[in-house]
Order: structure tokens, then C-alpha cells, then sequence
């Protein structure tokens, strides 16, 4: 029996005053048809299904109208709750306590760690899901591992496929040179390699990556939800007996365009880098740019640039909203930067890896690594 799995949604997002709703709303829907399409009995949400904890009454409403999209059709819905979803603190779980309470046919709010047997999953093999950890029910990390472990009791040593949202125990996060070590919020190596988990489908990170030789897949989110993931791939993911199959999505674009302006006289030198970068991110469509622009700006103290200009030529260009950082003044040349910037980069990310290394506790990490901040700023002054 196949599954269908969608990554975080973040309904409720917007990105400096633009409203996303629309967009995510529209991913959301389009889940529902792939689900469909592929004749699907399963579907599963990794959580994030919210960008707060607190959504509005129109959210929920959204929310409760795609959940019965899938009831109506018969498809068994799994929701987990995300990091998003969760409440800081309180007697209210998370922002998907209304739907779980309504009870709605097919549709499961996972909060807490669930085993669920092969016969009541896929029937080849069973399901083990693995939200992540409310505070309102589990204050205590010990609680949170006795649960986890209750539920590998009850699987019997039998495969499973692990659904989760949580950060994983080595996972290599893009081109950085550490990984997670461990915490309350990580899932451990150790579960992942365990003889009778057969894969493992990880929301949270917002990027699709394959750890531990391809035992472990993070579809990343349905949509582009800040300019930092502007190249990241989106994908709807298919979950077969043996094999994974992903379908890529087209949603709303996201252009980050940098321009260094010191050695520039004329706003149309700076218009002409604009349109080149733009160019060079994502073929232009018939209709224009289409997708939200953020242009990030360093000039010196002779710049005269018109950004207001560049503004209205991204929107004739056809962006759908136009975001003008305020300029950031450096009168350092790119020689200059390159010799003093590089070095004190070069020994922070040293230091990181050294206390990602050596210190377990999160907590204890952030302190030392404030300390040495606190003597490397004394030292510069």
C-alpha cells in the first residue's frame, strides 16, 4: 500500500507583510489531488502543519476544511505536531487540539509517541510516529524516552518505517562541518539503526536530504518559506512496499538578490545587475519575475543610488512584492574585506566545531561559545 507524506507547511506564514496563506493553501490542496492521482489510502503530514501555536479562526477554519477533504475521500490522514504547533507551555498541547478534539473521521492528531501495528498501517509493515515533544506533555525528557520506548516494545521487533520531527543525532546539515550530537529534541542514532526500522521520513528541516545511506529522508517544506531556502527543492514524497518516489512542486518563487554598490556611479548599472542575477537564479517566465524579490544592498558614502527606482523596475519586471533592504555602508574595498572578514570567519566556525565536538549539553555549548565571543570582542577592543 503506498503513502503519500507532505513536509511542513507553516499555515499562517508571511514573509516582511506579504500574506502566504494563499500559497500554502494552494500546496496544501494540490497534496490532496497527488493523493488522489496516486490512489492512496494513507497520508501523512510531518508536522508544522501551523506557523504558530495560536492560529487565527480563519486558519482553522482552512485547516479543518483540507482535513475533511481527506475524510470525505476515505484516505487515513495522520497529522504529527511540529515545533510550530506546539505551545510553549499551558494545558493545551498545541494549535491542533481543535482538530483532534472534533474527531474527524480518517483524521489522527499524533501529539505523542505512536506505534501503530502492521495490520491497522499498510499491512507489509507498521508505523511508528514520533512528533515533537510538547511541554504541556512532557516536561521531562525521561517521559518522552519511556514512551518512545513503549512503543518499540510494542512493535515486537517487527519493520517499521519511522515518521518523525526532530532534529536527527548526526545529521549533516547542508556545507556545514557539524552535525546534531544529541538532546531532548533529537532523535538518537541509535533508533535509526535499529535492525527493524526500514526508513525513516523527517520533517523539521526545511531541505531535502539523504543521511546514513539513504535510510533517511527529509522531504523538506512543500513551499519556500523565507529567502534563505530560495533554491531549495519541494517535493510531494510516495512511499511504496520498497521504494520512494518524490514529485517535485512548483510554488511561489523566491529571488535574494545581493548587489555591492561601492563601485557603482548610476542606478542603471545597479538595475542592470539586478535583472543579470535575476536571470541567472530562475528562467524568466513569459508573465515576468512572478515571485517575491528581496534585494540586499552595499554601498559607500559617495553611493547616490535611487533603490525606489530599482523597486518599481522589479515590479514592472513582474514581482509580486518587491523588498528593499536598508543599505549596509562598508567603505572597505572587496580586497580589504577578503583579508580581515575571511580569518575571524575561519576561527569562529573552528571554535564551533570544537565545542559541537567535545560539549553534550546544549545549554552548556551556547555558554562557552558566549564566553568566547565575550574574550574575542575584549581582545578586538
Amino acid at each position: 500500500m503506498k503513502v503519500a507524506v507532505l513536509g511542513d507547511t507553516h499555515l499562517g506564514r508571511s514573509l516582511y507583510g506579504y500574506d502566504m496563506t494563499p500559497h500554502i493553501r494552494r500546496v496544501m490542496y494540490r497534496f490532496f489531488r497527488f493523493c488522489v492521482q496516486n490512489k492512496v489510502r494513507r497520508a501523512v503530514h510531518l508536522g508544522d502543519l501551523f506557523d504558530s501555536p495560536k492560529p487565527s479562526t480563519r486558519l482553522l477554519k482552512i485547516a479543518f476544511q483540507w482535513v475533511n477533504e481527506f475524510s470525505r475521500a476515505g484516505i487515513a490522514l495522520d497529522v504529527l505536531v511540529g515545533n510550530h504547533d506546539c505551545h510553549a507551555n499551558g494545558a493545551i498541547a498545541s494549535a491542533l487540539e481543535p482538530l483532534k478534539v472534533a474527531g474527524v473521521p480518517l483524521v489522527r492528531v499524533v501529539d505523542r509517541p505512536t506505534y501503530i501495528p502492521c495490520e491497522a498501517w499498510t499491512g507489509e509493515r507498521g508505523a511508528l510516529m514520533l512528533p515533537f515533544p510538547s511541554s504541556a506533555l512532557y516536561g521531562l525528557s525521561g517521559r518522552w524516552n519511556d514512551a518512545i520506548e513503549t512503543c518499540l516494545d510494542a512493535s515486537l521487533g517487527l519493520p517499521f518505517d519511522l515518521f518523525c520531527h526532530l532534529n536527527i543525532t548526526g545529521a549533516l546539515l547542508g556545507d556545514q562541518e557539524w552535525t546534531y550530537r544529541g538532546g531532548d529534541h533529537c532523535l538518537p542514532a541509535s533508533l535509526v539503526e535499529r535492525s527493524n526500522v526500514r526508513r525513516v521520513i523527517n520533517g523539521h528541516i526545511h531541505k531535502q536530504q539523504y543521511l546514513f545511506d539513504g535510510s533517511v529522508f527529509m522531504p523538506g517544506a512543500a513551499l519556500r518559506l523565507r529567502f534563505g531556502e530560495s533554491l531549495n527543492p519541494t517535493v510531494f514524497c510516495l512511499l511504496d512496499a520498497e521504494e520512494m518516489t518524490v514529485e517535485a512542486v512548483e510554488t511561489l518563487r523566491l529571488y535574494h538578490i545581493k548587489i555591492d554598490a561601492r563601485s557603482m556611479t548610476s542606478t542603471t548599472e545597479v538595475l542592470t545587475e539586478v535583472k543579470d542575477q535575476i536571470a541567472d537564479l530562475s528562467s524568466k517566465r513569459e508573465g515576468g519575475i512572478d515571485g517575491l524579490v528581496k534585494v540586499s544592498p552595499v554601498v559607500d558614502d559617495l553611493s547616490a543610488i535611487s533603490w525606489g527606482e530599482v523597486e518599481r523596475c522589479l515590479y514592472d519586471e513582474g514581482a509580486d512584492h518587491v523588498v528593499i533592504e536598508s543599505p549596509q555602508w562598508q567603505t572597505k574595498s572587496p580586497a580589504q574585506e577578503s583579508t580581515t572578514e575571511q580569518p575571524r570567519k575561519t576561527v569562529n566556525d573552528t571554535v564551533k566545531k570544537w565545542i559541537v565536538d567535545n560539549l553534550e549539553g546544549r545549554e552548556e555549548r551556547r555558554e562557552v561559545y558566549r564566553k568566547f565571543l565575550g574574550l574575542k570582542r575584549r581582545a578586538e577592543d
